[in-house]
């Protein structure tokens, strides 16, 4: 009996930002001017303008303009987070999900 191995190209024509039309929201930190150490209370979406909100002065997560290979990042500790109101998935009957960390 022979053993045949299939190879499966990545797909590298795949890009959320175009794939999902409509769908796609995308939060970077590069996009998000703001100073060192300053609390985030508002960060937009990219794509859609979605904005992702924190109205609790404890619960907002930090910026930071240069931790990871000298990019800027959304620090979150532990009790930190950012709400997205009224999104709506029930029409989708499956999703996906990056996060880049």
């Amino acid at each position: 009996m022979r053993t045949r191995r299939a190879t499966v190209a990545p797909d590298t024509d795949f890009s959320p930002l175009t794939d999902n039309p409509g769908t796609t929201r995308v939060w970077d930190a590069i996009l998000h001017a703001a100073a060192d150490a300053a609390a985030v209370t508002n960060w937009v979406d990219a794509v859609q303008g979605s904005i992702l909100t924190q109205a609790t002065a404890g619960a907002k997560p930090t910026y930071r303009t240069a931790t990871i290979n000298s990019l800027p990042s959304l620090q979150f500790d532990g009790g930190d987070f950012l709400q997205l109101a009224n999104l709506d998935l029930s029409a989708f009957k499956s999703a996906s999900l990056y996060l880049v960390a």
